[in-house]
Order: C-alpha cells, then structure tokens, then sequence
C-alpha cells in the first residue's frame, strides 16, 4: 500500500506539470497569434494610409492648381481693363487734337490743350502702371501663399506614413515547470520498504535465553526410605 501510495502521488505530481506545461504553451501560441494578426493588420492599415496620402497630395496639387489658376485670370483681367483703359485714353486724346484742328485751334491755346491733355493721358497711364505692378504683385503672394498651403497639406499627409509599421515585441517563450523527479520515487518507495520492515521485524517471535520464573519446587526423597533425605531442585534460567 506505501507503495503504490508513493507511485499514485509521483504519477499525480507528474500530470499536474504536464497540464500546467500544457497551458503554458498553449498561451504561448496564442501570444504569437495574436501578434501575427496585429502585425498583418498593421500592415494592411499602413499600405492603406499610402493609398491615401497619395489621393491627398494629388488633391492638394489640383486645388494648387485651381488657385494659380484663378490668380493668374485676375492678374490677365487687370492687365486686360488696363490695357481697354489706355486705349480709350490714347483715342480720347487723339478726338481732342482733332476737334481742335476742326476748330481751327491753332496757337498757344492749342498748345496749352494739347500739354493738358497729355498730361492727364500720362497721370492715367501712371496710375494703371502702378496698379498693374500692385496687382502683379498681389499675384505673387497669392501662389507663394498657394504653395505655402499645399506644403503644409503634403506635410501633414505624410504623417501618417512617415514610419513604417514595426511588429510588436515577440512573446517570451514559455518556462517549462520540471515534473518529479524518479530519485524522488525511488527514495519513496525506499523508505516504504524500510517502514515494512521494521513493522515486519517488530511483529517476530523473540529469539535466545529470557528469565522464567522458578516452577514450585518438587520435594523429592533420595536414598532408602528408612533412611531418607528430602532435596529440593533449584531451577535457574532454565532456556
């Protein structure tokens, strides 16, 4: 019975190791499930985030676009009035010398129309000159400000790919728990067989010479019986 008592606890000890080592690496393969899937998925988010920065940078670049675009018809429409303006101008100037001619102007007074004349042809033609060269550089500005908006857009598009993806950091690989050992058995069942028979020795028959007590003692009579002598028989340690 200590026997199989001590092979049923080794066998017990042993299945628990085993179950725990089981569960061990079952969680570990999970663990690396886990992080497989969070890295593929990874993967597929970053691979998406560059389709879409490259549908950002192609919008920035269109609405870029659009915007020198739109600066570069109003600067074409100020130089356009500017340009109507001054031949207006130049055909109001040429009317007056003719009407005047018509006239029969001729002279200092013709003379003081013509120079006033000219000179408001010159002041207009002035204030178009730096009107134009206001609104060109207006124009500037405007696409150096488009340019400016569309580098910070492309910028903060790329944010979101700038980095590529990096797998998350790798399980550690289980401990293994050490199930009993068969040293641990067999000093068991030594010491079972030690108890045996030291129980087995302890319920034997004693052996050798142990002290008995003296029987009663037999009055005997020795010699003739006219003439006898009573000896008593003395009995010691008898085996």
């Amino acid at each position: 019975m200590g026997a199989a008592s001590a092979v049923a606890g080794h066998s017990q000890q042993q299945d628990a190791a085993n179950a725990a080592n089981a569960g061990r690496v079952a969680n570990y393969k999970h663990q690396l499930k886990v992080r497989e899937n969070n890295w593929m998925r990874a993967q597929g988010d970053w691979e998406n985030d560059k389709i879409n920065y490259g549908e950002e940078v192609a919008d920035n670049s269109f609405a870029a676009q659009q915007g020198y675009a739109d600066a570069q018809l109003q600067l074409n429409e100020q130089f356009k009035k500017a340009a109507f303006a001054q031949e207006g101008d130049l055909i109001k100037l040429l009317s007056s010398q003719g009407e005047m001619s018509a006239a029969g102007r001729t002279g200092r007074t013709a003379g003081r129309v013509d120079d006033s004349m000219l000179a408001a042809f010159g002041r207009n033609n002035a204030q178009r000159t730096a009107s134009l060269v206001s609104s060109k550089q207006g124009y500037r500005q405007t696409t150096e400000e488009i340019q400016r908006k569309q580098a910070d857009a492309n910028e903060t598009a790329f944010d979101n790919v700038a980095f590529a993806p990096q797998p998350d950091m790798a399980p550690m690989a289980p401990k293994m728990q050490n199930g009993p050992s068969g040293l641990g058995l067999a000093l068991g069942l030594a010491q079972t067989g030690i108890g045996a028979y030291s129980s087995a020795q302890a319920a034997k028959a004693p052996q050798g010479f142990i002290d008995q007590p003296n029987p009663p003692a037999n009055r005997l009579k020795v010699g003739n019986p006219f003439n006898s002598v009573e000896w008593t028989p003395q009995y010691n340690n008898l085996p």
